[in-house]
């Protein structure tokens, strides 16, 4: 039997890793499906024997019933008050002080319109 020069060579080039890549790809998928059979089982079998038992009274549900929830509702307002009346009070405050608020408006002496191309 003759060789061609292919296999004379070594075969083709990066054949061995491309082997090595299918033979990994093999035994993760394999390694994965065993866990996954074996937990199935072990699943199976906890459900079987009523080992699991569920509740699913209580918890974080009675934590919102309406009387807690409208509690909760008063204390924020409480606590924040009403933020309108905090403004007012605080605008109140500023004028009762005698304080002024000025505006300083700046003009370019050009009797331009700084908002148009139009002069005044």
């Amino acid at each position: 039997m003759q060789q061609t020069g292919i296999e004379k060579a070594g075969g083709l080039p990066g054949t061995q890793k491309d082997e090595k890549k299918v033979v990994a790809g093999g035994i993760a998928i394999t390694v994965v499906i065993v866990l996954i059979i074996v937990w199935g089982y072990y699943f199976m079998q906890k459900i079987q024997s009523g080992s699991q038992q569920v509740d699913l009274s209580g918890g974080t549900r009675d934590q919102f019933t309406p009387a807690n929830v409208q509690d909760a509702q008063a204390q924020l307002k409480n606590t924040y008050g009403n933020p309108n009346q905090d403004l007012q009070d605080l605008r109140n405050q500023n004028n009762d002080s005698g304080g002024t608020q000025q505006a300083v408006m700046q003009t370019d002496n050009t009797g331009t319109n700084q908002f148009s191309n139009t002069t005044q």
